[in-house]
């Protein structure tokens, strides 16, 4: 190794000692089970795990919807998520800044029985808390306790999604007994508007498409960092920058 690679494994090794005060724990991977999560929505035709589409591991969570079936209203959503299940069982959320989830929107390639059609239209999604998972109107859309990020639109590919609680979290709400909470909308969204709010006038989502969704991460609260590990880091920066002038 020469002197300049050294350098460079040097200089990396410092940046990831220097940034890695991030730490994140796995909440669910449906590995043995659905994790007390709960389906629900006025499209809903079907829900459960499905095998060999695992991000990592095996299973993961699924919610078929035929968007066919409209909502009772423009502003209703078209499924829904929620886990664990309100009621003696909740997580806590305390000690974490968010979550990260792995989520797809299967449009094609569907079993479809007589009169469903595929999928057509946006599949947007709002990812979420409840954070009191005692509150009755916990399959709501407007129930007392929901809190929800913007909406994204989900590809047929697993993506990777950050929901970060101080995006649309209130500091000081209680997260001790919480829920993770998601719903998909049945058409063209207005994008500023959480929960999503369909937008007057435009088309509805139509057809049969499934939601599948693994890997709930929470994402832990920053350790923060030693006095003598600071000032490390800001030693080496200042070597590597030549700042430092021998």
């Amino acid at each position: 190794m020469t002197s300049i690679s050294r350098m460079i494994f040097s200089l990396l090794l410092v940046v990831h000692v220097c940034a890695s005060t991030e730490g994140q724990t796995v909440l669910f991977d449906f590995e043995s089970g659905l994790d007390d999560f709960i389906h629900f929505g006025t499209t809903t035709v079907d829900s459960g795990l499905l095998s060999d589409c695992g991000v990592i591991g095996n299973n993961c969570a699924t919610h078929t919807g035929n968007f066919t079936e409209k909502p009772f209203s423009p502003n209703e959503f078209g499924l829904g998520e929620l886990g664990p299940f309100f009621g003696p069982t909740s997580i806590d959320l305390s000690g974490f800044i968010g979550y990260k989830i792995d989520a797809r929107f299967v449009r094609t390639g569907i079993d479809l029985v007589l009169g469903q059609t595929a999928f057509t239209g946006l599949s947007p999604i709002s990812f979420g808390v409840q954070w009191d998972t005692t509150d009755t109107c916990s399959t709501s859309l407007n129930a007392c306790s929901d809190l929800f990020d913007a909406p994204v639109e989900l590809t047929e590919d697993f993506q990777t999604y950050t929901v970060l609680f101080s995006d649309f979290i209130t500091p000081g709400t209680p997260l001790n007994a919480a829920a993770i909470k998601m719903i998909m909308f049945t058409g063209e969204f207005d994008p500023n508007s959480v929960p999503p709010t369909k937008i007057p006038g435009t088309d509805w989502s139509d057809g049969v498409g499934r939601l599948e969704f693994d890997n709930i991460i929470g994402i832990l609260v920053p350790e923060p960092v030693s006095i003598s590990l600071t000032v490390l880091c800001g030693v080496t920066w200042l070597a590597f920058s030549g700042r430092i002038v021998r």
